[in-house]
C-alpha cells in the first residue's frame, strides 16, 4: 500500500517529473553493462569477503528456530562475549588491506589512497546516531519516556497508537532505528499490558514507525548512502522526507 502511494507522492507532488521518457536511458544502461565486462579476479575476492562478512554477522550467535538451534561460530569457539559484530567488520576491512592483487606492483584490494576517499563524515554521522541511542538507554532518558507513555492508559486506543508512532518516528530520525526499536519494544509491551490490550498492537505499530525515517541521513543506512552521493541537500531530504513520514504515519495508524 505504501509503495505506490510513495511513488505517486515523489513523482507527482514532491518532485514532479516533466518528461515521460528519459532519452537514451536504455542505451546508456546497456553501454555501462558492456563496459563492466566479466568479473575480474579482485572483484571475485571482494565478493567472497562480502559474503564471509554477512555470514559472520548472521551466524555469530546461536539461532534458535524452535525445533532446532543453529550453533553460532562464536558460541562454538567460546568467544561470543569478546567478538561482537564490530570486530567482524574490522577483521573484514583488514583483509581488504592484506589480500594482494598484484604483488610486483604492491597493489592490494584496498589501500589508504582509496580509503581516504570513503565518505567518513556519513559513517561518523551514522555512528553518532548509534551512540546517541546508547546514551538514551544508559542515561535513563528511554525509561523516562517509557514512564510517560504509561499515561496512554487513560486515552482512547487510537490516540495511544498515534502517540507511539509519532514518538518513535521522530526519535528514529536522529538515532539508529534498530537501536530505538530494541530499546522501546519492552517498554511498549509493558504499556500495552497496562492498557489491557495485546502487546503486539503497540509493538508492531512502533516497529513499523521506526522504519518511517526519511528526513535525515543519520536515521538509517540507506538515507546515509543516498545523502553521501552528493545529489541531495539536507533541506531537500528533510522537506521531502517529512511528507513521506506523515503519509507513513497515517497508513500505519489506520
Amino acid at each position: 500500500l505504501f509503495l505506490p502511494i510513495t511513488w505517486f507522492y515523489l513523482t507527482r507532488i514532491a518532485h514532479p517529473i516533466k518528461i515521460k521518457v528519459l532519452p537514451g536511458g536504455r542505451e546508456i544502461i546497456k553501454k555501462k553493462l558492456e563496459e563492466l565486462g566479466p568479473m575480474r579476479r579482485e572483484e571475485k575476492y571482494i565478493l567472497v569477503i562480502f559474503l564471509l562478512t554477512a555470514f559472520g554477522w548472521m551466524f555469530r550467535k546461536n539461532i534458535d528456530i524452535g525445533i532446532l538451534t543453529i550453533p553460532g561460530w562464536s558460541n562454538l569457539l567460546g568467544i561470543e562475549k569478546t567478538f561482537p559484530n564490530g570486530t567482524v567488520a574490522i577483521f573484514s576491512a583488514l583483509l581488504l588491506f592484506m589480500i594482494p592483487v598484484n604483488l610486483k606492483r604492491g597493489r592490494f584490494l584496498l589501500d589508504w589512497d582509496v580509503a581516504v576517499r570513503i565518505p567518513w563524515r556519513i559513517l561518523i554521522l551514522f555512528g553518532g546516531g548509534l551512540a546517541l541511542a546508547h546514551e538514551f538507554k544508559i542515561s535513563g532518558l528511554a525509561n523516562w519516556i517509557g514512564t510517560n507513555l504509561n499515561a496512554l492508559k487513560a486515552v482512547p486506543l487510537i490516540v495511544a497508537v498515534i502517540v507511539v508512532i509519532l514518538t518513535i518516528d521522530f526519535l528514529t530520525e536522529v538515532t539508529s532505528n534498530t537501536a530505538v526499536t530494541s530499546i522501546f519494544m519492552p517498554i511498549l509491551a509493558v504499556t500495552s499490558i497496562g492498557m489491557g490490550v495485546h502487546p503486539y498492537l503497540l509493538m508492531v505499530a512502533g516497529t513499523i514507525a521506526a522504519s518511517l525515517a526519511f528526513m535525515l541521513p543519520v536515521a538509517t543506512p540507506p538515507n546515509a548512502v543516498i545523502f553521501g552521493s552528493g545529489y541531495l541537500t539536507l533541506p531537500q531530504m528533510a522537506r521531502t522526507g517529512f511528507g513521506m513520514n506523515i503519509i507513513g504515519m497515517i497508513i500505519t495508524t489506520i
